[in-house]
């Protein structure tokens, strides 16, 4: 039986596709963003969430830190509130730390990467 997608509300077609037709050992999970720079290429990856959601997200964590140490890339986490006033930010590769940041700072964060 195929796992089932927990939003639902992804486009489903590859996902879907991986799920059916794969064995459940085979798992994969998406990245939200890559922030890039002209000068010095990908500077961070970042994952996000609306900051009221519950989703266990230890898993996909797990991967991104991984994926991060292997790369020697910034990655973080970042909740935010529905109209982006409010964000925490989590760096979740080993130089870890949490700051919860208003807009002009998160803002200043993301410039500054």
């Amino acid at each position: 039986m195929s796992r089932r997608e927990i939003t639902g509300k992804r486009p489903l077609n590859y996902s879907r596709f991986h799920r059916e037709q794969l064995p459940p050992w085979c798992y994969m999970t998406d990245l939200d963003s890559i922030e890039w720079r002209d000068s010095r290429g990908i500077v961070a990856l970042i994952e996000t969430a609306d900051i009221h959601s519950r989703c266990d997200r230890r898993w996909q964590m797990n991967v991104i830190r991984e994926l991060s140490c292997r790369a020697d890339i910034p990655a973080y986490f970042v909740r935010y509130d529905q109209e982006c006033r409010i964000f925490l930010v989590e760096r979740i590769d080993r130089l870890g730390f949490q700051k919860v940041m208003d807009r002009n700072q998160y803002i200043k964060f993301i410039r500054e990467l």
